[in-house]
């Protein structure tokens, strides 16, 4: 039985019959198409049935991707980084270390969220931020470019 995609997915990649049981093999890891929207997945990676991961995509090392998050564009969530609720990663974003982007939050652009930062709630870090350190975007924030780093904290409560 092959699966299809609860998100619009390239459609040339559901013609080919060979899609969905595509593997990958990159310095010992190996990927996987994962079953919601075709993204490469690594065997080493957790990513939720109820996720959607875009078919450009990357998720690898320990990274974990929950409940409804979405994660498409070229954006790549990777080392120990995780990413759920209903948060989105998109664009050429990248999120990881230990960070984690959770609720409605959105991280893209060219946006890069490491070590140990967090953003949550309705907050967007986009364009060429980074938010790093042990900081923490929260509310309805936005980061437009510029560094938040160390122990500082952004919010608009």
């Amino acid at each position: 039985m092959r699966l299809v995609a609860r998100f619009p997915v390239d459609t040339a990649c559901q013609m080919n019959p060979d899609f969905w049981s595509a593997e990958l093999t990159i310095n010992g890891t190996t990927y996987h198409r994962h079953d919601n929207g075709g993204g490469w997945v690594a065997d080493t990676a957790s990513v939720a049935p109820t996720a959607f991961v875009g078919v450009h995509a990357m998720v690898y090392g320990r990274a974990a991707i929950r409940d409804h998050a979405k994660v498409y564009g070229l954006a790549q969530v990777f080392a120990h980084a995780t990413i759920c609720d209903h948060a989105e990663v998109f664009g050429y974003a990248a999120v990881c270390d230990h960070a984690v982007v959770g609720n409605h939050a959105k991280v893209y652009g060219f946006a890069q969220v490491c070590d140990n930062a967090i953003v949550r709630g309705h907050a967007e870090v986009f364009s060429y931020a980074v938010v790093s350190g042990d900081a923490i975007v929260r509310g309805k924030t936005i980061i437009d470019g510029g560094r938040i780093c160390g122990y500082e904290s952004e919010s608009d409560d």
